[in-house]
């Protein structure tokens, strides 16, 4: 009996020793680790001196097309969350420096928050179309300004850090001769 007794204090010791040092806290061992929404904000982190923008207009008999590109040369997905489905305001001026259109005032947008993702390495085109000929707008200069309206990429303000693209173009009247010698003239 006192051989089980001896044997049951040492393991009561053991256990007992055993277990006040899985209790410990040392400092040296304890390691922070970032939180999930931490590791996730840091790996949608964006920088927006990779986003590139550009703005091409064409006209022809009339009809002003505008294509208005952003290209996404980060690693990471850029998502852009917009206040309406408006995505881009175009604005042209004429030679007086007028406004003669302006999608956000001449358009109507849905009230929706609207969310458009572009992938890493891609671009994504937004085109629209202005008949000028319908507008009886004169022939002329005129000064085609895009402005890309979302307020947040991965969810942090974008505070007009892409700023807006402008390109001319001409709208007038071309004039060509026949082989006959007789000349045509065409709007547009």
């Amino acid at each position: 009996m006192e051989i089980i007794l001896k044997k049951g204090s040492i393991l009561l010791l053991a256990f007992t020793l055993l277990l006040s040092g899985c209790g410990a806290n040392n400092e040296k061992e304890i390691k922070t680790t970032p939180s999930t929404k931490q590791t996730i904000e840091q790996n949608n982190d964006i920088d927006l001196s990779k986003l590139s923008t550009k703005l091409e207009v064409v006209e022809t008999n009339g009809l002003v097309t505008m294509n208005y590109s952003l290209r996404n040369n980060d690693t990471v997905p850029a998502n852009f969350t917009f206040p309406s489905s408006q995505i881009i305001d175009y604005t042209i001026k004429d030679e007086k420096g007028q406004v003669v259109y302006q999608s956000s005032k001449d358009l109507s947008y849905s009230q929706v928050i609207t969310n458009v993702t572009i992938p890493e390495n891609k671009a994504q085109v937004w085109e629209e179309q202005v008949n000028f000929e319908e507008k009886k707008l004169p022939f002329g200069t005129y000064e085609v300004t895009a402005n890309f309206v979302a307020t947040k990429v991965n969810d942090k303000n974008i505070n007009g850090a892409i700023k807006s693209v402008s390109q001319t173009f001409s709208y007038h009247k071309v004039s060509t001769v026949n082989e006959n010698g007789s000349k045509i003239i065409v709007s547009g």
